[in-house]
C-alpha cells in the first residue's frame, strides 16, 4: 500500500501562529513551525524540517479539532 504524504498550511487564527503540516492519511504526522509568514509556497513546504515529536503533534491535532478542522 502507497501513503501519500499531503503538505499544507495550517493558521491558528486564535494564537496568531501559521504551521506548515504532513498529513497522512488524515493524521498529522509532522509539523514546521510556527512560521514567520504568512505566505508559504508549495516549495517551501517541500522544503522544511517537518518535527516528529509526539506531543506537539498531539496538540496540533487537538487544537485542530476543537476547531472542526481536521
Amino acid at each position: 500500500m502507497v501513503t501519500s504524504v499531503e503538505r499544507t498550511v495550517w493558521r491558528d487564527h486564535q494564537l496568531g501562529q501559521v504551521w506548515a503540516l504532513e498529513v497522512i492519511d488524515g493524521r498529522i504526522a509532522g509539523c514546521a513551525g510556527p512560521l514567520g509568514r504568512d505566505n508559504v509556497s508549495t516549495d517551501d513546504l517541500n522544503n522544511l524540517s517537518y518535527e516528529r515529536n509526539p506531543g506537539l503533534l498531539s496538540w496540533i491535532e487537538g487544537r485542530r479539532r476543537s476547531r472542526g478542522l481536521s
